[in-house]
């Protein structure tokens, strides 16, 4: 009655899971997945502060063009950007605003 004894004793050829080397491979596949999605998305984050950037700086100039057809001047370095949100003074520009 010995093949009976044979189907209780654990066969260890047959037990299935992943070695080592292969749980490195895929960990090894994966970073590298991630470094090169990583680099792609850091590209596309400055790229598109850039972008922001660049409508600013149109923002800004839109508002300093206004400014010169209200004012028929750019304002002096003494007034700043800050007389594009608030008014200089009437003596200064008369028809500041968007009256």
């Amino acid at each position: 009655m010995r093949p009976q004894q044979s189907f209780l004793k654990p066969n260890i050829l047959s037990k299935s899971g992943f070695t080592l080397i292969e749980i490195m491979i895929v960990l090894v596949i994966l970073g590298g997945l991630m470094g090169i999605l990583g680099s792609k998305m850091v590209g596309a984050l400055n790229k598109a502060r850039q972008k922001e950037a660049y409508i600013q700086i149109k923002e800004v100039t839109k508002q300093l063009e206004s400014y010169n057809v209200d004012c028929t001047q750019y304002p002096t370095t003494e007034q700043g950007l800050q007389a594009l949100t608030q008014n200089p003074g009437s003596e200064a520009c008369p028809n500041w605003g968007p009256e």
